[in-house]
């Protein structure tokens, strides 16, 4: 009886050491190799896309989030898929399609056509995704879809907020946030929802620089907006009137943009913050030229241009803005 309860007892030692050793190899094959499904990823382009450069993606994810990330072949645009009425692509159409096409990983599609989603009342959608795809639309993320001027940079960082909360909600175990600094903010309505957000899941309180130069912005684009206001009280009834209007508009302009220059930017926003400085610089220097020409001869083609053109760069200043976290300067480009 013993002898047979210690042969059992070696074999329930000796199974036992196979699971652990089994064990510690799959874990190992899952931490080292990157082959889980949940932790590798397919980018692939449907259709024509090209721009941005998928693999620049790729390799971003790849040092951001330490996660295998593959671009993978393009798929087509399926068949039917085009809503003519609607002049938009049906998003669960591409959605089936990639996945016929990619079965058995996580894969995220990336289309420059306008989606919209037939199950929903939505006029257009950002991305949409089930349990094991995602389909990620650039269309309405590109500045010249609103007629104003293109800004790759924009556009990359759109996408890549897009694509990085898709990643984070199928292969990451992430959950949708409120926050809406969070990546992962949920409901995403319009693109200054993507402005705004970091690209962070789960981004920290601002440091010290960080409030210090958001309240200096906040508190002199308030003070901006204010006299913004007042001005379009005045009434306007000759083009004498409109110049003299446009004038002060610009003083109020001058005065902001010395208080954006004196402000100092934290180092992980000197990008962010010379292109505000230098957008907004040129915007005033146009501003200037255009008034002391117009004064000097009225030409309403001239004048037209102008406002096409400023209404272009306070879009351009009002994305800036919200990528720097300041919602008082995004009002003030915005009105």
């Amino acid at each position: 009886m013993e002898r047979c309860a210690g042969s059992d007892e070696h074999d329930m030692v000796r199974r036992f050491r196979v699971i652990v050793l089994a064990g510690l190899l799959v874990s190992l094959c899952l931490t080292a190799g990157g082959t889980s499904a949940r932790n590798s990823v397919a980018l692939v382009p449907i259709g024509n896309f090209s721009e941005p450069s998928l693999s620049l993606l790729a390799n971003h994810f790849r040092h951001k989030l330490h996660m295998s990330v593959r671009v993978r072949a393009a798929v087509p645009l399926p068949a039917g898929a085009y809503n003519g009425a609607r002049k938009q692509f049906v998003g669960e159409k591409l959605l089936s399609q990639l996945e016929r096409a990619y079965p058995r990983v996580i894969v995220l599609g990336v289309t420059n056509r306008d989606i919209y989603m037939a199950t929903k009342s939505f006029r257009s959608v950002f991305s949409t995704r089930d349990g094991r795809a995602a389909v990620v639309s650039s269309a309405r993320m590109d500045p010249r879809f609103f007629g104003v001027a293109g800004d790759a940079e924009v556009l990359y960082s759109r996408i890549e907020k897009m694509t990085t909360k898709d990643i984070g909600l199928l292969a990451l175990g992430r959950h949708e946030s409120r926050n809406p600094r969070s990546v992962l903010y949920t409901p995403i309505l319009s693109v200054d929802d993507l402005d705004f957000m970091t690209e962070d899941f789960a981004p920290r309180p601002y440091a010290a620089d960080k409030r210090a130069w958001l309240a200096g912005a906040n508190a002199s684009c308030n003070k901006a907006s204010a006299a913004q206001l007042g001005l379009r009280a005045i009434p306007i009834r000759t083009t004498d009137d409109m110049l003299a209007v446009l004038g002060k508009a610009i003083a109020v302009e001058q005065s902001l943009l010395a208080t954006i220059d004196s402000l100092q930017a934290t180092r992980s926003d000197r990008a962010l913050a010379a292109k505000l400085r230098s957008t907004f610089a040129t915007a005033v220097s146009v501003d200037e030229t255009t008034l002391t020409a117009l004064t000097a001869h009225w030409n309403q083609q001239r004048f037209k241009q102008w406002a096409r053109d400023n209404a272009s760069a306070r879009v351009a200043l009002r994305v800036t803005s919200l990528r720097l976290g300041s919602k008082a300067c995004a009002a003030y480009f915005g009105a």
